[in-house]
């Protein structure tokens, strides 16, 4: 992975700041601030329009890349079963081996128009999410930090509910500065109802 693809970093204080409210310092806390800079980094992308059609440039670029090379292997693969008829007129490949090269082709086949399908579908999704408001981006935002939260402590993120609330504070106490409704967020007393 293009290693600008994430570039958003929380400051060192930050990251102190969360290890001393949950407790920890293993692995899983770590992994869940990289998950959180990660969706962090996204979110800013989002709202300086960093995003070429829907996703950020570099996946954009690999999935052109994937998506025209699958394209090739599909019309070499289409171009196999006349190629194949040849040889059996020339008397070079008998019937059986021939049903077993159009078998083997067709297992070839599928997978790459599924990879084609599942690319489509990808662009499509990400174009609907590029037309989200800026609202809309904070409560994904929310969402995702929330789901972060689920997926490396099991804990179910509430609010108002300690201890997420306070992290949830302390990771986006960075963006204040970048994002003034985040700012004011941070300024209530709860942030019941964010979620």
């Amino acid at each position: 992975m293009d290693p600008s693809f994430n570039s958003f970093r929380y400051p060192p204080e930050t990251e102190e700041a969360l290890r001393q409210c949950l407790g920890r310092t293993d692995t899983t806390t770590e992994a869940f601030l990289v998950d959180c800079e990660r969706g962090v980094a996204a979110y800013l992308r989002t709202l300086a329009g960093d995003f070429s059609g829907g996703l950020p440039a570099t996946i954009d670029a690999d999935l052109q890349r994937i998506e025209h090379e699958a394209a090739q292997l599909r019309s070499s693969l289409y171009a196999l079963p006349s190629e194949i008829s040849a040889l059996v007129q020339l008397h070079l490949l008998g019937a059986v081996q021939m049903q077993r090269m159009r078998r083997d082709q067709a297992a070839l086949e599928e997978p790459l128009e599924d990879l084609a399908a599942a690319i489509h579908a990808l662009r499509l999704q990400a174009q609907d999410e590029a037309k989200l408001s800026p609202p809309a981006l904070r409560r994904r935002l929310l969402q995702g930090l929330g789901n972060a939260w689920r997926n490396h402590f099991n804990l179910r993120p509430v609010l108002p509910g300690e201890p997420f609330e306070t992290v949830l504070r302390i990771l986006l106490t960075p963006l204040a500065e970048r994002d003034p409704e985040v700012a004011e967020w941070l300024r209530r007393p709860s942030l019941a109802g964010l979620l």
